[in-house]
């Protein structure tokens, strides 16, 4: 949200959960605060979540909702083209990326991101090196 721009590429070594969303997508606003206790709970362990909205000309309304539900970790905004390189077709969809930078896993809907079956699954990845 600080207009800085975000590569891929700088966040290798890390698992990174990439979230495609949107504003108008109910099921994407409902997991955020989920993504966002995932985001604290392994940001020390160097899991990364970036939330990629695919809201158009939305910005100032966006980075409202974006501060009331104190959502911290790296959301870009205006993220069409990246949806669009990903073949998004379908809201939300979380693309998961292991510390080489390649795709590992997609998971289409919404989802608990701090739940236990999650937390494992997580956990999981950081061990597989």
């Amino acid at each position: 949200m600080n207009d800085e721009a975000i590569q891929l590429s700088d966040y290798k070594g890390k698992i990174v959960l990439l979230n495609f969303w949107a504003t108008f997508c109910a099921p994407c606003r409902m997991e955020m605060p989920s993504m966002q206790a995932l985001s604290e709970k392994h940001r020390d362990k160097g899991d990364q979540s970036i939330a990629v909205s695919l809201d158009e000309d939305r910005k100032d309304a966006m980075k409202k909702w974006i501060t009331k539900m104190g959502l911290e970790f790296a959301i870009t905004l205006e993220g069409q083209a990246v949806g669009d390189n990903y073949q998004v077709s379908a809201l939300p969809v979380t693309f998961i990326i292991d510390k080489q930078g390649q795709f590992i896993g997609r998971i289409l809907g919404e989802k608990q991101w701090n739940d236990e079956q999650t937390t494992q699954f997580i956990e999981s990845l950081f061990i597989k090196d």
